[in-house]
């Protein structure tokens, strides 16, 4: 359950008709994180109970709240779930986060997202080398894992865990993809 879940869970259960009887509904949609709806008049009960729930962003001018327009109330309870156009087996490039940039296969699409093996960044191995930048400016490389390589490279033997996957580090390898 979310943030935003046991947000209208809490307000559902502060509502008591003779406290807060100007909450008619609240609710929230699975494709759009961040927002509760409420159906309800703002009255200074409403505006405290928001106040105590958590989850509800609160600033120092108050409660972060906006309206919907009318002609909109029926399209925001048909609301369908965003469609993909990525595919299990097809290639993708991550858009954000920590691999933002990196190029992986799609292995499964799910509610929440999709499921990617990624082509791994391995780091070169330690040496004494002669540089004129520091160290860290040298950008890992891209390449599929490749065990034999890999072991001598860094001295470390990967445990295999299935056909044609190691674990090495807390990484999982899986046909040479991270």
């Amino acid at each position: 359950m979310g943030s935003e879940e046991e947000a209208v869970f809490f307000l559902l259960q502060g509502a008591v008709p003779d406290y807060c009887g100007c909450l008619r509904s609240a609710f929230t949609r699975g494709s759009l994180r961040g927002w509760v709806y409420l159906e309800a008049i703002m009255t200074p009960e409403l505006i405290r109970l928001l106040e105590r729930t958590p989850g509800i962003i609160r600033t120092r001018q108050g409660i972060r709240c906006g309206g919907i327009e009318p002609s909109d109330f029926t399209r925001l309870l048909t609301m369908k779930k965003p469609t993909t156009n990525l595919k299990e087996g097809e290639w993708a490039q991550v858009r954000r986060g920590l691999y933002k940039g990196d190029v992986g296969l799609i292995v499964a699409v799910k509610h929440w997202g999709v499921e990617v093996l990624l082509l791994p960044r391995l780091n070169p191995p330690a040496g004494d080398f002669t540089l004129k930048r520091k160290r860290s400016s040298i950008p890992p490389i891209t390449a599929l894992f490749n065990l034999a390589e890999f072991s001598h490279t860094h001295e470390v033997i990967p445990k295999k865990q299935g056909n044609n996957s190691y674990i090495v580090g807390g990484l999982t390898f899986e046909h040479g993809l991270l």
